[in-house]
């Protein structure tokens, strides 16, 4: 029998060829197994570094706080507050011992030390949480207006924030006063910051949002329908309630967002007669509408902001000058005249006071009260960099 020698060795030749594919295709399969185990690994160890490596921000932690108080008093609502006046406050040990939290050390970097608590007020049927963190110079928590006092520190001339009538109020033309109450920068969310009141509370007002008549009711004493300057019973009274609880986008004022983190206030709505020239609102708040959420600035307010020493009484048109509030059209102040029963006092186009009778429309300046617990969350106060808070 003779051998086909050709044959064979072809044969051979692709066994041969054969082997090395097969040789090839399991090193690529071992090398792309090692491969993806070791991917698998670092995403192993990625996953675990993220959700347990990571420690959580000091902000993270107020936050951790502010929910673990909320679950604490949802089972001890006999201990909250029922007034506007009480603070109740529970601190991160009792929160730790009812197990509502982790111990702070737990969030903490090795070697920082903190000490926390949250203070929970009664607003007009809302609570509000505020948590404190205190960590030595590590961190600490902040309020809105000390960080503004220590930004803008006071003066006693030129533009900026004065120590007036135990009051820290911003004077001048061109001050950093702009501020957001939800984190929006656009112009329709701005706010300025007039003062701090003696209770830390910090006084917004807007540009314009609507026009309306300061009252438009038939006035008896005057036999005419040319209004009744009674704040009380006015209509701009009404319409700044309406403006605060709209949710219309149209006329909306104030997101839901933003009105938690206002209180309510004792409006001034004492009158002033033209031959009182004090501007310590002492004349104003002779008489307070109490319990209000919007109201409007009064005469002393409006006087107090000019740096002009000319403006020195209410009619005075230097008033006009080196004051941010004077804008190009006329609104209207919470102050009535105590010479008659029909005028208002107003700042017009021009930027100074004059008195026109309540029936007038003019435009509305929104003032809220911002609470004295709201934190510093950013900014530098400037139109493009507003105040932030949370």
């Amino acid at each position: 029998m003779k051998l086909d020698l050709k044959n064979i060795t072809k044969s051979n030749e692709n066994t041969t060829s054969l082997s090395r594919e097969q040789m090839r295709k399991r090193m690529i399969l071992v090398f792309a197994s090692i491969l993806g185990f070791v991917l698998l690994v670092l995403l192993l160890l990625f996953l675990f570094s993220f959700f347990f490596g990571k420690k959580p921000t000091y902000v993270e932690i107020e936050n951790i706080m502010k929910d673990a108080a909320i679950e604490y008093y949802k089972n001890h609502k006999g201990r909250l507050p029922t007034d506007n006046q009480t603070v109740e406050a529970v601190d991160d040990d009792i929160l730790v011992r009812n197990e509502y939290m982790k111990p702070l050390s737990k969030y903490l970097e090795e070697g920082v030390h903190c000490l926390g608590k949250v203070e929970v007020d009664y607003n007009n049927g809302n609570y509000i949480y505020t948590p404190y963190l205190e960590c030595g110079k590590a961190y600490s928590t902040v309020e809105l207006r000390k960080k503004v006092l220590e930004r803008e520190k006071t003066v006693t001339s030129g533009y900026g924030l004065y120590n007036m009538n135990n009051e820290y109020v911003y004077r001048g033309e061109v001050v950093n006063n702009y501020i957001t109450l939800d984190g929006d920068v656009s112009e329709k969310s701005l706010w300025r910051i007039v003062k701090f009141t003696q209770t830390g509370e910090a006084v917004l007002i807007k540009e314009r949002v609507a026009t309306s008549a300061w009252d438009d009711r038939y006035n008896s004493v005057t036999l005419n329908r040319n209004g009744i300057n009674d704040y009380g019973l006015s209509r701009i009274r009404e319409v700044l309630k309406k403006l605060y609880l709209s949710d219309d986008e149209k006329v909306r004022v104030l997101t839901k967002k933003a009105r938690t983190k206002l209180v309510a206030f004792n409006q001034c709505i004492g009158k002033r007669s033209d031959s009182q020239n004090v501007n310590d609102n002492s004349l104003e708040c002779a008489l307070t509408d109490s319990n209000q959420t919007m109201g409007l600035l009064t005469v002393s307010d409006f006087l107090n902001v000019s740096t002009d020493p000319a403006c020195n009484q209410p009619y005075s048109k230097a008033c006009q000058n080196y004051n941010y509030l004077n804008v190009d059209y006329p609104w209207w102040l919470a102050t009535a005249s105590a010479d008659d029963t029909r005028s208002v006092f107003s700042v017009n186009a021009n930027g100074y006071l004059t008195k026109m009778a309540a029936y007038t429309t003019y435009s509305i300046r929104p003032v809220v009260h911002l609470s004295s617990k709201a934190m510093y969350d950013g900014g530098k106060g400037t139109i493009t960099d507003p105040y932030k808070i949370r």
